[in-house]
Parts: C-alpha cells; sequence; structure tokens
C-alpha cells in the first residue's frame, strides 16, 4: 500500500531547535511555521538514534493518544498535527514526505505500522508557548544559570498549584498518570498554567496488571504521580530550586521511561526548604507529607483540598473554605504589591535597555554606559520571575 504523502516543505518550514536548555531523550523540538495558517508551532520529532526502538516510539503513541483524548483540558499544550515524515538524514527535518493525520490520534495509530516500514518517523506539531514562561527559565534568575533562584511568590505558587492538582484529578480519573514532573514541562503567565510533553505518561487501562477495575493496584501509581509532582514542580515552585538535583548531582537529559523517572524521584522522602521561613507552615508540612511515606491516602482531590486549606490561611475566599477579615485583607494588600513590584521591575528592565541604545549609538557617552551597569546590576537583585 502507498503512502498518501505530501512534501514535508509544502507543510511546514522548519526553523532552529528550541529545546536546547532542556534537551530531551527521545525526541528534539523545533520551531516552525505551518504554512496553512501562517502560525508559529513546536514541531517535535523522533531522534533519529531512536529509529528502531519500539519503546520510544510507543511513548509517541501515548502522547499522541493523551494529546487527543484531553484536549478541552485547559492547561495541557493543543496539538495542532500529527504524522510521520521520512527525512531522516538529520535530527531536524529538512525536505521529502511527510504524511499528516492532523488531530487524529486513530488514523496516526492506523499509519504506523505502514510508516515503520518505509523507515518513517514520527512528528507532533504542538503550540507554541512563549519560552519566557517555562518555569525551569522563571526561576533561574538574572543570571540565567540558577547561581541565584528565584522563586514565585506564595500567591501565585498556591494558584499553580491548585490548578496542577486539579489537572491530576481529571487525569486519575480517567486512570492516567502525567508521570514525567520536571520544571521545563510546566509554563506560567502569573495566572494561567500550561502543561507539555506527554511521551513518558501512562494509561494505566493499557499497562499489563493494570487492566479492568483493579483499583487497589492502580492507587499507589496514583500516589507515586503525586510524589513526583511535589518533588519535580512545587519544590521549584516554592524554592526556585529543581527537586531533582538536592544531592548537587548535576542535571542531564535522563532516559524517557516510566522506571526511570520513577528512580529520579523515589529517593525523595523529604524536602529541604533551607532557611527560607517565609512559606506557610501549613504548605511545607504538606509538601513534605506527600513525599513521605505517611501519604498513603492521599489523592488528587484531597491535595487540592489541603492546598484550598493552606489558600484560605492566605485569605483567599473562593476556595471553599472560611477565611478572616484580617487575611483577606493582607491578601488584597499582596496582590497590589506584586503588581507595583512587577511594574517596577518591568521599569528598570526598560530604562536598562535605553541605556543599552544609548551606549551603541554615542560610545563618547560613559555615562550610558555606568547607568547601564548599575541599572544591569539593580535589575539583577529583582525578587520575583
Amino acid at each position: 500500500m502507498a503512502l498518501a504523502q505530501q512534501e514535508l516543505e509544502k507543510l511546514y518550514g522548519i526553523d532552529s531547535f528550541i529545546d536546547t536548555m532542556a534537551l530531551g531523550f527521545s525526541s528534539r523540538v523545533a520551531r516552525a511555521t505551518r504554512w496553512e495558517t501562517g502560525e508559529d508551532v513546536a514541531f517535535k520529532v523522533l531522534r533519529l538514534e531512536h529509529l528502531k526502538n519500539e519503546g520510544v516510539w510507543g511513548q509517541f503513541d501515548v502522547e499522541v493518544q493523551l494529546l487527543a483524548m484531553f484536549q478541552d483540558t485547559v492547561p495541557i499544550v493543543q496539538m495542532i498535527d500529527c504524522g510521520y515524515l521520512a527525512d531522516s538524514s538529520n535530527d531536524k527535518p529538512s525536505a521529502g514526505g511527510i504524511v499528516s493525520c492532523g488531530v487524529d490520534a486513530e488514523l496516526f495509530r492506523q499509519r504506523k505500522d505502514l510508516c515503520v516500514t518505509h523507515g518513517w518517523r514520527p512528528y507532533v506539531a504542538l503550540e507554541l508557548l512563549p519560552r519566557e514562561n517555562c518555569l525551569l527559565n522563571l526561576v533561574r534568575g538574572a543570571d540565567g544559570n540558577g547561581a541565584r533562584p528565584l522563586r514565585l511568590p506564595t500567591e501565585e505558587g498556591l494558584m499553580l498549584a491548585m490548578q496542577f492538582a486539579g489537572f491530576l484529578q481529571e487525569l486519575h480519573e480517567q486512570d492516567v498518570l502525567y508521570w514525567d514532573h520536571k520544571p521545563e514541562h510546566a509554563y506560567w503567565d502569573g495566572e494561567q498554567l500550561r502543561v507539555l510533553d506527554f511521551n513518558v505518561s501512562r494509561i494505566l487501562g493499557q499497562e499489563k496488571g493494570f487492566a479492568g477495575t483493579k483499583k487497589a493496584a492502580k492507587e499507589p501509581e496514583k500516589r507515586k504521580d503525586l510524589h513526583h509532582f511535589v518533588a519535580g514542580i512545587l519544590y521549584t515552585v516554592f524554592t526556585g530550586q529543581d527537586g531533582r538535583y538536592q544531592t548537587g548531582e548535576a542535571a542531564v537529559a535522563a532516559p524517557s521511561a516510566p522506571n526511570a523517572v520513577n528512580e529520579r524521584f523515589q529517593r525523595i522522602t523529604h524536602l529541604d526548604f533551607g532557611k527560607d521561613n517565609s512559606l506557610l507552615p501549613d504548605l511545607v508540612a504538606l509538601m513534605n507529607q506527600v513525599v513521605s511515606t505517611t501519604a498513603a491516602k492521599m489523592t488528587a482531590e484531597s491535595l487540592l483540598e489541603e492546598l484550598s486549606k493552606c489558600a484560605a490561611k492566605l485569605g483567599w475566599d473562593d476556595v471553599g473554605y472560611l477565611t478572616n477579615e484580617g487575611a483577606r485583607t493582607a491578601r488584597g494588600e499582596v496582590r497590589q504589591g506584586l503588581a507595583a513590584l512587577r511594574d517596577a521591575q518591568t521599569s528598570i528592565q526598560k530604562a536598562r535597555d535605553h541605556f543599552l541604545q544609548a551606549r551603541s549609538h554615542n560610545s563618547e557617552d560613559g555615562d550610558s554606559e555606568r547607568l547601564y551597569r548599575e541599572a544591569s546590576e539593580f535589575y539583577g537583585h529583582r525578587v520575583l520571575p
């Protein structure tokens, strides 16, 4: 049977890789333009070294299935297209045939065997999220290397935490585990969470030993997903540090397989918040409860409830738990303060850029150099991501 193919160049213009700061194990991601709509997308394609790796191919199957299944779930990055392409000359494709399946996961599955026979490889075109909103980039600080990490203010951190817990609750109700919790997979714009990368996610109903209604076997796996979430995402949200590397080892591209993810996190049974005593003690205790062995009955729903109780203590009056007027008033002042502080940081950044432009136009003006340097130092000591 012949493949109903088109030419890659007529569908996509493939640009440079955009995954260099968070290199994945199974795939590479490039910026691309989808000519039909003119929109820029994140073009994710199988690494050539895994062309014969059935396990990695299976990860693409899972990702496409879940992106289609949960396409109306707000946090999930939107799938724009999926399919297979012929170019195997380089990790970044540039020419040759392409079989586009749109957002039809079943068609993607049906075309797989034929494309494997032809030596083609899978791709997924995804909504392109702003790089500056990536949690990994947000917390790295002014120096960009994490030497002075920044954490989200508790007000925003709780918003992100509750949105993520609600997202996990929806997945867990369908016996799906997100599983691969990393700061580079979470995006935050100050109000709305977005989540990407589902190629290591697990569908328990499709895994050996988890079929049917074996709830007793599934619940421990769901609790592990919560453990990974707190250790891999929330710890970063509230400290600016990466929970995967608390013992000082370097961050490297780890094998993208469910067992490897579990090995990465299972040794974490306590989270060190250092000398920062600004976090609500109940929030610290909750996170350490989830990563310890004492969370035997914790579910995504109960985690969301406990996070809501923490929020109520900080003045939230829309989370189903009572707060008090003092806390409510304080929260209003905090929100206004955060808005003013962000405006101030933006103004300093703009001022720095103006001094930089002045320096480039007139090298004789030494004061612009001094002002640029001092504004940069000022901005480097900002307190919000």
